[in-house]
Formats: structure tokens, sequence, C-alpha cells
């Protein structure tokens, strides 16, 4: 999915996105790696030995750790305590961010922050110089799905499979 950025928009009152700190790096990048195996299973495209191998082959390949070039992780907050975070990846290619994860904490979900991560995402990516966003969502996934194509996203590819069985 991808949208075309034009301005900034409004942040809801006490929402922002920091940086996140070394402190938090290592425990983000085990839940996320982990969330991300999940999504992998879920979405029916692998076994759980080979979506753990495809998520820590995918990490290593993007991060280097909290300065990898190109790379914003940054912790979501709401009148100053941590409700989520996002990570981007910068001029991917040329004038484009795309979203790798953007997760809300399971008991702060519902209250619009996933809304909100996605509008902080847009003032970085102009911050950065980039043009449009770019992200992919597992078709399970239709809370996201949804939140996406309300905010003006648009399909730009589709992958389907099926199992096949002798």
């Amino acid at each position: 999915m991808e949208l075309v950025l034009t301005e900034p928009p409004a942040l809801p009152d006490g929402f922002a996105a920091r940086p996140m700190t070394e402190a938090e790096y290592a425990p983000w990048l085990r839940h996320s790696t982990e969330a991300y195996v999940e999504s992998i299973i879920s979405s029916g495209s692998s076994d759980p030995v080979s979506a753990k191998a495809k998520a820590d082959r995918d990490f290593a390949e993007l991060l280097r750790g909290l300065g990898t070039e190109r790379m914003s992780l940054s912790v979501l907050e709401s009148d100053g305590r941590p409700v989520g975070a996002l990570w981007l990846g910068h001029h991917n290619p040329d004038t484009r961010t795309f979203v790798y994860n953007v997760e809300i904490d399971a008991a702060e979900r519902g209250h619009g922050f996933g809304r909100a991560a996605m509008l902080a995402a847009e003032h970085l990516a102009l911050a950065a110089g980039d043009r449009t966003i770019g992200l992919n969502v597992f078709g399970h996934n239709d809370v996201a799905c949804g939140l996406y194509e309300r905010l003006g996203y648009r399909v730009t590819d589709w992958t389907a499979g099926r199992e096949l069985r002798s």
C-alpha cells in the first residue's frame, strides 16, 4: 500500500514520536522479531521454523542497531507515556519512506493510537525529505487494512497463494 504525502497532518494532542533509546532497543528488537514470526505463521505462508529463519534474516539485513543509516526507530507516546513503537526506512528508494513496523501495545489498542502512529510516520517521512509512504500488510490483518484505507493508502500490489496437495 502507498500514500502520497503533501502537508504534515495534525497529531492528536499529547501524542508524539520520539527517538528510541539504546535501553529500549534490545527489548523492542526481541519483541518485534517474535511478533513478525507470528504474523508470518498466521498468514499461512510459512511453518514456524522457516518463519523464524525469515524474520532473523530480514531483521539482520535491515538493521545494524539504532544508528542504522536511513532508518528511524521511534517510541510512540501519549501524554509522555509509551504506547507503541514505529520503525521506518527513509529514501527507500529515493523519496519513499517504508513502514517496516508499527505496533501499539496490546493494552493501548482501540484508543486511536494506530491512526496517530501513521500520522506521525507522515511527519517523519516529510522531515526526511520523502514524498510517499509505502508498507506491506498481511491480508489477514483486517484492522490494519481498514485503517490504512481510511487514511488514504492505496493498494499497489497484491499477493495471493494457495497450498497445493497431491
